[in-house]
């Protein structure tokens, strides 16, 4: 199996858990609620172990690395389905820790990511697929063109 289809099973694995938990929060007994929520709490870490593992194949790929501690604020924008379409930002950094790029898991069409980039000074490259949400957003990169800076750094806490 490929990555993109292993985390897709996993996700679905993971909603299945917790739908199978909250049926048997609402309709079973305490001992099925129990095994029920073991299951979902081990789902959820096979997703989180397989998100990472993507999302550090992307950053090798491309020489960067993940920095997990640091937060940027992009300027925010809502898609025609009024919903902010640039969120949950994952900020990489070069070997030299300058940082090189963003990643947002987006429900936003190409075109309105173009136009954001376009009117941000940001080159958007679409990625084959999204680690947060494989089957319902897509993942971008957000790297800076010539003279343009990121909107806000801060260190999160």
């Amino acid at each position: 199996m490929s990555a993109r289809s292993d985390l897709i099973a996993a996700y679905k694995k993971q909603v299945a858990a917790f739908r199978a938990r909250n049926e048997a929060r609402d309709h079973g007994t305490r001992a099925e609620y129990t095994r029920a929520d073991v299951a979902a709490m081990a789902a959820v870490a096979e997703w989180h172990t397989l998100r990472e593992a993507a999302r550090d194949t992307f950053a090798k790929s491309r020489g960067w690395r993940y920095d997990r501690k640091l937060f940027i604020s992009v300027p925010q924008e809502y898609g025609a389905v009024s919903r902010r379409f640039i969120k949950n930002t994952e900020s990489f950094r070069d070997k030299n820790g300058k940082v090189v790029g963003l990643v947002t898991h987006t429900a936003a069409t190409p075109e309105e990511l173009a136009a954001y980039a376009a009117r941000r000074g940001y080159n958007a490259e679409l990625l084959p697929f999204s680690w947060d949400a494989p089957n319902y957003h897509s993942a971008v990169v957000l790297t800076l063109k010539p003279g343009a800076t990121w909107a806000q750094e801060r260190k999160s806490v």
